[in-house]
């Protein structure tokens, strides 16, 4: 798979070590990026990922509250 082109590419690494990283590409768009975007965050403290988030993989369908 195509990574596409690197849009933006931020990397933190604070005075304690933690990291913060983003990236952005532009991609062909397809039925799952229609807009034709892949994008990540991750914050990463003492080594260990806590948080992290992307639109690489659709985990689930979102079907509205009270469904």
């Amino acid at each position: 798979m195509d990574k596409g082109k690197l849009i933006k590419h931020v990397k933190v690494v604070e005075d304690t070590g933690n990291i913060i990283e983003v990236k952005l590409r532009q991609i062909e768009p397809t039925d799952d990026k229609p807009h034709g975007y892949k994008y990540s965050l991750v914050y990463v403290v003492k080594g260990k990922r806590v948080i992290g988030y992307d639109n690489n993989l659709l985990f689930y369908l979102f079907k509205g509250v009270g469904k």
